[in-house]
């Protein structure tokens, strides 16, 4: 075969020059529209990243039904509401057994009586006479310590320290109590308290005689 039998190939180029002036512009303006629509988008940017998802969650609190408004006012505390509780010590009496109310010494002149309450016996109290919770009774032999009206001796062992509990446990009942010192007994009295008592000095030999007691007084309901 020679070359003018089979003439040479045409390049690609070559080929699409052929074409003319009126396809190329109408090709051009083809490819100018396919990318302006973004057709090869996908093959010149790659794959466009996915977006995040955000997710918003809502609580709703609904208001309390009126049963449960009731119920917590109930079993509200008495310091919440400003109520007192019904089972305070302050209202029962027996809890409040053996609280110390006052301690202290008084000084009885012949024949002289005190009150034993809270706080020591006033000057008055113990001059006036009166037939009180203690006694000392120094124109009887013995010059024994008595109780008052209605009250009730208890004796303790001689130099023991009087306590609630052992008054409270006491039943050793006398109607009265030497006046040596050390002597340690126990007084109820009807007014609603204990008072524990302990002979401290005694001196008959001077004018005026007199006797030092040593008192302590607890709660106790009758």
């Amino acid at each position: 075969m020679d070359a003018h039998n089979n003439p040479p190939r045409k390049g690609k180029f070559a080929r699409f020059a052929e074409l003319g002036p009126g396809w190329i512009s109408a090709i051009t303006g083809l490819l100018a529209v396919l990318f302006g629509a973004g057709f090869f988008i996908g093959h010149t940017t790659g794959s466009p990243k996915p977006q995040a998802t955000v997710r918003a969650t809502v609580t709703v609190t609904a208001p309390p039904s009126s049963a449960g408004s009731a119920s917590a006012a109930a079993t509200a505390s008495p310091a919440a509401t400003g109520q007192p509780s019904a089972t305070s010590p302050a209202q029962t009496g027996a809890s409040s057994d053996g609280r110390l109310l006052g301690s202290y010494t008084v000084t009885l002149p012949r024949n002289g009586s005190a009150p034993l309450g809270p706080k020591a016996p006033t000057q008055a109290q113990v001059l006036a006479g009166a037939n009180y919770d203690v006694i000392w009774a120094s124109d009887l032999g013995g010059s024994p310590l008595g109780a008052g009206t209605g009250d009730q001796i208890l004796g303790l062992p001689n130099g023991s320290t009087p306590t609630y509990q052992a008054c409270k446990t006491d039943t050793l009942a006398t109607s009265s109590e030497s006046n040596n010192p050390g002597t340690a007994f126990c007084i109820i009295e009807t007014a609603g308290r204990m008072a524990g008592v302990v002979v401290k000095s005694v001196d008959i030999s001077v004018n005026p005689i007199n006797i030092v007691l040593g008192v302590t007084v607890w709660n106790n309901a009758p």
